[in-house]
């Protein structure tokens, strides 16, 4: 075949020379191509490590600025709130005193708005407070309370010395309601006349609410006029303590074991309601208390066992106060090495005495805390 070949120019071209060329310049783009897609996925490769690692860095140093920020303003605010600010204490529901306390207690000012009526908050607690519980304010702000002045009230007349009839008259006139005959005592005073009642006069209280009253029996030179204890079942004890002092007579609190009782209201009271008691004389309150109050009265288990050879016995369990009110506190029959157990209240003393079969066995002295004094019959 003949290397040389001649076209219709007339130009000679060489055939294999063309081919090295185009393969040379074929290989040179390749080259070219390839070295630019490894550059390019190098780079692409390159890029997203150090994206990723400038993001976790960032991440980090985001979560880190964010804490120390954290710790600033939250250190910043304890220092103020504890420095500059307080907290407005939740008083509403409770009573003046007790909301006074918990206001100075908070190191803010106590304050008292014009009292309202209401049918139901009770006299003398709080119905509304400004500012809110919860708010935070500068210490020794002022923390206004309004409190309740109960139902519409009235003021409770005086009747001592008038008859039974006359007092009935005074107190419907002042739209109150007389109350059953509490009792009648020996006086100096005319017989029928009135020598003591409840509420006091001058107290202002509920419209319809009842007025009892003590009348002298006979006319007696030497008897002087007493007391009788007022009905303080079911009231606060702030507003019992109150209405003894009122009467001149003291209270002894004695925390109730019923865990079902609200806390601080009046469940019994000894002596009670109606019965007559001595002037400066002391009431003993059972009520269940959050907290134990000073001045609180005693509370005791009397266990009585009958022997072990006795059989079944009748026994009887009656106590007496310092007040000299007898009550029965036991009565039924009980098996050999079987107990009778009483639950003893008292103020400063108590004597309970243990009957069998009519027969008095036993005496207890209760003085105080001491040990009783035991005396078998």
């Amino acid at each position: 075949m003949a290397e040389r070949m001649e076209n219709k120019s007339g130009n000679v071209s060489d055939p294999t020379r063309k081919r090295q060329y185009g393969r040379v310049l074929l290989d040179a783009i390749a080259e070219i191509v390839l070295r630019l897609t490894t550059f390019i996925f190098g780079f692409a490769w390159w890029s997203l490590k150090w994206s990723v690692a400038v993001i976790i860095f960032l991440a980090i140093m985001g979560v880190a600025g964010f804490y120390v920020f954290n710790e600033a303003v939250a250190n910043d605010a304890a220092e103020r709130v504890g420095q500059e600010y307080v907290t407005v204490p939740e008083v509403q529901g409770n009573h003046k005193d007790t909301a006074r306390r918990k206001i100075d207690e908070a190191g803010l000012s106590y304050g008292e708005s014009k009292p309202m009526p209401s049918n139901k908050i009770q006299r003398d607690y709080v119905m509304l407070q400004r500012p809110e519980p919860g708010s935070v304010v500068r210490a020794g702000r002022r923390v206004f309370v309004t409190l309740s002045e109960g139902q519409d009230s009235v003021v409770v007349p005086d009747v001592r010395g008038k008859t039974e009839e006359q007092a009935r008259a005074a107190i419907e006139g002042a739209t109150l309601t007389l109350a059953p005959i509490v009792a009648h005592v020996p006086s100096a005073g005319a017989p029928g006349t009135v020598i003591g009642q409840d509420p006091i006069p001058g107290k202002k209280v509920a419209r319809s609410s009842p007025v009892s009253l003590m009348l002298s029996e006979t006319q007696t030179a030497a008897a002087a006029p007493g007391l009788f204890a007022p009905n303080l079942v079911g009231l606060k004890i702030e507003d019992a303590r109150t209405r003894l002092t009122e009467l001149g007579l003291k209270m002894v609190p004695v925390n109730s074991t019923d865990t079902n009782a609200e806390f601080g209201v009046v469940l019994k009271q000894n002596p009670e309601y109606g019965k007559e008691i001595p002037e400066g004389g002391t009431v003993v309150v059972d009520v269940r208390q959050e907290k134990e109050e000073p001045n609180t009265g005693y509370r005791i288990k009397l266990r009585y066992t009958v022997p072990k050879d006795a059989g079944t016995q009748n026994v009887r369990i009656t106590t007496k106060d310092e007040f000299g009110e007898v009550r029965l506190a036991f009565e039924g029959k009980v098996p050999a090495q079987y107990s009778a157990l009483v639950d003893l209240v008292y103020a400063n003393t108590v004597t309970a005495e243990v009957f069998v079969d009519g027969t008095l066995v036993r005496r207890y002295v209760y003085d105080g805390n001491k040990p009783p004094s035991i005396t078998d019959f």
